[in-house]
């Protein structure tokens, strides 16, 4: 079993680690999904997150709150050490003007091209099996940013509603496990490979007073054309 599937998450407390068939194009994740830290004008780290590219040129998407919006801001972006690719620099090139879509586009500062990308899909039915990947950030991101990105992280779990306003969809719910760091990361439907959405937030029903399991939300990749049009 490789590294990843070793650190790869499970979709519950009884469910089984995911393997490499659950998983087949893992050399394209690697590829595709980075860490992302973001820095200020005085080069102080503010905080790390995750990422994927949407187009071999580097446009690569993310949470508007793992961005800012502060033009003034630069990332420092980071594969897994398997790929053997060096960190590069990136900008800000937009941000969603609608808080709630909570999403950003960062575009290479010396492009390095070509980069692996993923590809978008429509939300699948309910208890549809699909991934999140990404990076949850590490006890010390001071050593991860001296010796390059953590290994890459993937879940399971399945659909398990859409949330939608007038219409339109704003988010899907979902059990894959998340944690901080995942944010901007995507998630992808299991058989297909295709970015459902974009991994934002997680409840914690007991820190409300409510009893049950952790669940988590993403917003829909067709709502990707607000940044990246």
């Amino acid at each position: 079993m490789s590294d990843l599937e070793s650190k790869a998450g499970v979709a519950g407390a009884r469910s089984k680690p995911l393997t490499a068939a659950d998983v087949p194009d893992i050399a394209g994740l690697r590829a595709a999904v980075v860490l992302i830290a973001t820095f200020d004008a005085q080069d102080k780290l503010l905080r790390t997150g995750s990422g994927f590219f949407v187009s071999a040129d580097g446009r690569l998407i993310t949470n508007g709150h793992v961005s800012g919006d502060n033009p003034t801001h630069s990332f420092v972006v980071f594969w897994d050490p398997l790929t053997k690719r060096s960190p590069e620099r990136f900008r800000l090139s937009r941000v969603a003007a609608d808080p709630d879509i909570d999403l950003a586009c960062l575009l290479p500062v010396t492009p390095r091209t070509p980069y692996g990308f993923l590809v978008t899909g429509p939300v699948p039915e309910l208890a549809t099996p699909i991934r999140a990947i990404g990076f949850p950030a590490p006890d010390d991101l001071a050593n991860i940013l001296q010796t390059g990105a953590g290994d890459i992280v993937i879940t399971g779990g399945t659909v398990n509603s859409v949330r939608r306003q007038d219409n339109i969809m704003t988010f899907i719910q979902h059990d894959c496990r998340i944690a901080r760091g995942h944010s901007g990361g995507p998630l992808i439907e299991a058989s297909s490979g295709r970015v459902i959405g974009i991994n934002t937030f997680g409840v914690h029903p007991q820190k409300m007073g409510a009893v049950g399991d952790r669940f988590f939300f993403a917003v829909p990749a067709s709502q990707l054309s607000t940044v990246a049009p």
